[in-house]
């Protein structure tokens, strides 16, 4: 009997948890379902209520006295990273119009990495800060960029391909001592290792990535901190992003977060155990390489695991294990389109991985409900499909 399809691609979208189903199941119930939470009548006040209850809770996972009123929610992460780079370094600009140029590292997310352009056309300037060998962006390779003239700073807290953390603190200092503002996209770290944010003045975080629902992120901004808005309309959060809030969505987000918080250091052992041994197995087979050496622990993603096949390109590894019943990725879901231009992620080859070895990488991403059982499955799939 065929064993059922495991999913390995918690990097792109987790599993919804069942508390996340379970907190929209009790909205549904509720008698301000469908409520508009911004309304003065009766359902209207129980749905803001619902809506600013989910908010005090995600604030509290930030472990950094993060206060609800500098909580914005929003439809994802796209928008929160597009929202922080224009609407800080527009504010930015606006108050010091000296500061014309924002920084961003060369392994963002697409969702960042993909707006120098837009950015150049609104005037901006725009550098990059290249990673390591090991792919780590240093604060060095940050205040070698910085100048008078730098109006942002924004780097990932880690990598969503090979989960490489970053020394975001240290960052924000140098950006800080420049007078710049500092953002970060900790859509893949948020309750997947405690955040060092207390000098940051941005932070992204999205839902569908720790087994919330598709379609709800939020944008963490200081208080003090200016930020332009990107949507205009109703003036709902604080008429900084216009827009009828998803209350439902916004409840399965807490309550989801609530759980992977509560359980963070076990789930941050049990998963950084299981990766070592994928990572282990696969590499002492001979076929497989990791794509940096920065080994599991506080600089890197419990569950993401980036690994160099030795002679068979991604794409056919992931189809042939996807046919196996295993679903993994050959780097960023949102960079397909990308990749597809030229075949491989802009992340290795900005750490230095060759265009080929880059083509034959792929990420394996996982959390503490994959069984190791099926991790042991899906190690002997994968030699074996080299075997034949």
């Amino acid at each position: 009997m065929q064993s059922p399809y495991t999913y390995l691609d918690y990097a792109a979208s987790a599993p919804v948890r069942a508390c996340a189903q379970q907190a929209l199941a009790r909205y549904n119930d509720a008698a301000y379902a469908g409520a508009n939470p911004n309304s003065l009548h009766t359902p209207g006040r129980l749905a803001r209520g619902e809506l600013d209850f989910a908010r005090k809770m995600l604030c509290a996972c930030f472990h950094a006295d993060v206060k609800p009123h500098e909580l914005y929610f929003c439809s994802g992460a796209t928008e929160a990273n597009n929202w922080a780079v224009r609407g800080l370094a527009s504010a930015m600009h606006a108050k010091n119009p000296h500061r014309d140029r924002i920084i961003i590292s060369q392994v963002e997310h697409d969702s960042i990495f993909a707006l120098p352009r837009m950015l150049t056309q609104a005037g901006f300037r725009v550098s990059l800060a290249a990673p390591d060998e090991h792919g780590v962006v240093t604060p060095a390779a940050v205040e070698h960029l910085l100048d008078d003239d730098v109006a942002l700073v924004s780097c990932m807290y880690a990598n969503n391909e090979t989960g490489i953390v970053m020394p975001i603190s240290e960052i924000a200092h140098a950006a800080h001592a420049a007078g710049a503002y500092m953002h970060t996209d900790a859509v893949q770290a948020f309750c997947h290792v405690p955040l060092m944010i207390s000098n940051v003045d941005a932070v992204t975080i999205s839902a569908h990535k720790i087994g919330g629902y598709v379609g709800i992120g939020a944008l963490m901004v200081r208080r003090g901190v200016h930020i332009t808005p990107l949507l205009y309309g109703g003036g709902q959060e604080a008429a900084l992003r216009s827009g009828t809030q998803a209350v439902c969505l916004a409840s399965a987000f807490a309550a989801a977060a609530a759980e992977c918080d509560s359980a963070l250091a076990s789930s941050m052992q049990t998963t950084t155990a299981l990766a070592r041994d994928v990572t282990k197995q696969l590499c002492d087979s001979g076929m497989f390489e990791p794509t940096s050496d920065i080994p599991y622990g506080e600089l890197r993603l419990p569950g993401i695991v980036s690994l160099t096949h030795k002679s068979i390109d991604a794409q056919t590894l992931v189809l042939q294990l996807d046919a196996l019943g295993f679903g993994i990725s050959s780097g960023s879901a949102c960079g397909v389109a990308h990749a597809a231009q030229d075949g491989v992620s802009h992340v290795l080859v900005a750490q230095g991985l060759s265009k080929d070895r880059a083509a034959r990488s792929i990420r394996i991403s996982f959390d503490e409900r994959v069984s190791k059982q099926d991790l042991q499955r899906f190690i002997d799939s994968a030699c074996n499909i080299h075997a034949r």
